[in-house]
């Protein structure tokens, strides 16, 4: 409805100009002056008309060409008052320059009104994003998140202040900043539900991984390996903490932490294994021969003794989990072993 009114009242103001250019090179004297007073008058209705719709725009532009029509067409009317020749061309001029500045005013109310409702849209779009991100990020939204989101509301607030004042162009440039602060925002909201769905994947695959070990360090009975799967237990609770606040990033990280301590548990414990199984061996193998060793042979018997110190430094050394140590005092262990088996083999008893 107000775009008809514009209309008309452009179409009006285009109509007067056609009439008073043609009525002036056709008619006679008197008619002449009759119709420029009609064309007065006719101006007069028009900038009646388009007095309300300055009135409501608010812009200083608008106001200003409406001003300007006003006193071109109140100086037409002093002129057509003197009722002489001079007077009359200068009052056909002076209204034709009211209908242009009448004009202008109401084609920049057209455009200040087609600005009012494009940046109202934008601070009502702004306004149901910005609450929209707010329940997005929920209790995510701490320390620089906040600080954002915070500065969006502000800048919102100001930019609905410009617009009331008829500021649109200061209104649009702050909307535009809340724009881009809502779209971080929202950013952030996306990363936490890929993290959020990447947690909760791994998170699934660690507590099948963490049953099934749980048992196997159990069975290994390794003081230091269980004393690492304590810690990787500890660290699957502070993953699982921060998952709960939406932390999914440090949730993350805290468990793949967790997986790596359950892994260093276990290739411990599957070192331990190797180690008992290469010491039952050199024992059992040590045993048997002492039990068929001829008694009366001296260096063998010491060589054994040396074979059962090398064994019992090879014992501390993996319950105190000093692998490399474990490894040389077993391999000494086996060499002296396959020594006496050379030497009992050259044996004529």
């Amino acid at each position: 409805m107000k775009y008809l009114k514009l209309t008309y009242i452009l179409l009006a103001l285009l109509l007067i100009a056609q009439i008073s250019s043609a009525q002036h090179g056709h008619q006679n004297n008197d008619t002449q002056i009759e119709a420029l007073r009609v064309a007065l008058e006719q101006t007069d209705q028009i900038l009646e008309q388009a007095l309300e719709a300055v009135r409501a725009s608010g812009s200083p532009t608008t106001k200003m060409y409406f001003e300007q029509a006003q006193n071109l067409q109140r100086n037409a009317w002093n002129s057509f008052r003197e009722n002489t020749q001079s007077g009359y061309q200068r009052a056909k001029m002076q209204t034709e320059q009211a209908r242009e500045m009448a004009q202008k005013a109401v084609a920049t109310y057209r455009s200040t009104d087609e600005n009012n409702d494009s940046v109202l849209r934008k601070l009502e779009q702004l306004k149901e994003l910005l609450e929209q991100t707010r329940g997005m990020n929920g209790n995510t939204m701490s320390g620089p998140r906040r600080a954002l989101y915070e500065s969006a509301q502000n800048n919102l607030r100001l930019a609905w202040e410009f617009y009331r004042q008829g500021q649109f162009r200061a209104s649009i440039k702050l909307c535009e900043q809340v724009e881009n602060i809502t779209k971080s925002l929202l950013n952030y909201s996306n990363t936490d539900n890929r993290q959020k769905l990447y947690y909760e994947h791994n998170a699934e695959n660690f507590e099948a991984v963490y049953e099934k070990y749980k048992e196997l360090i159990a069975e290994c009975n390794l003081q230091q390996s269980k004393t690492i799967f304590e810690q990787a237990e500890q660290r699957y609770q502070q993953a699982n903490q921060l998952a709960q606040d939406g932390s999914y990033q440090p949730a993350v990280k805290n468990l793949n932490q967790a997986k790596r301590l359950i892994q260093k548990a276990i290739d411990r414990c599957s070192g331990i294994n190797n180690f008992e199984i290469k010491f039952e061996k050199i024992l059992s193998e040590a045993n048997r021969i002492k039990e068929n060793l001829n008694l009366s042979d001296e260096i063998i018997s010491k060589q054994l003794e040396q074979v059962y110190v090398q064994l019992e430094n090879a014992r501390s050394f993996i319950d105190n989990s000093q692998n490399n140590r474990a490894t040389v005092a077993l391999k000494a262990a086996q060499l002296t072993l396959r020594k006496i088996k050379q030497q009992i083999e050259k044996s004529p008893f």
